[in-house]
């Protein structure tokens, strides 16, 4: 949106260019992620509970974005963006590309080392070095599910009666009872 503005075409009608030139491709962009979008909302289940306010929030985004980058950003390229000569603005742009040009020479220069480098590369990440931690796990877990719409006080009733008769925690250093609930009605807890 703000190439054209950059040039040397007078600022509002500079805006209004730019925003002509890319709006379909905002506009068709948008459409398509939406529609993208559509079939989360249709979803059934607890999958369709977690994932519709996903989609609600990133349509409504999707969709503040695409009214920002129609509106908002070709008017304040017209009033905050300044005209620049052409030599003033490639500057840094050939700086960039002279520094790549000097990195691009090298690498073809000494193509043994960098085939080396590269063979390295590709063969670490095949054998791949696994340096996560090994986890161990203190405590057991177990998980109590009931029905849909059970109420959330039966729910952690349970799981505190099963929790504190069922489990013999006399092997566990620091028994304790996490309650999450669930959107089935079932709770987790650790012991």
């Amino acid at each position: 949106m703000t190439p054209n503005p950059r040039r040397r075409l007078p600022q509002p009608p500079a805006a209004l260019k730019g925003s002509g030139q890319i709006g379909f491709t905002i506009i068709s962009l948008t459409v398509s992620l939406i529609a993208v979008l559509i079939p989360l909302l249709f979803m059934q289940d607890v999958v369709g509970r977690l994932f519709r306010e996903f989609a609600i929030t990133l349509a409504v985004t999707i969709l503040i974005s695409a009214v920002v980058s129609l509106t908002l950003v070709p008017m304040m390229c017209a009033k905050l963006l300044k005209q620049r000569s052409a030599q003033e603005s490639g500057h840094w742009f050939a700086a960039v590309v002279e520094w790549y040009g000097r990195r691009l020479t090298w690498v073809l220069d000494h193509q043994i080392p960098t085939l080396w480098v590269a063979t390295a590369t590709v063969v670490v990440t095949i054998t791949g070095h696994n340096d996560a931690p090994v986890i161990t796990v203190d405590n057991p877990a177990a998980v109590t599910e009931g029905n849909t719409g059970t109420p959330a006080p039966v729910t952690v009733a349970v799981a505190d009666h099963v929790a504190i008769t069922d489990v013999d925690t006399s092997d566990v250093h620091t028994p304790y009872v996490t309650n999450t609930l669930a959107f089935d009605g079932g709770i987790t807890f650790h012991v």
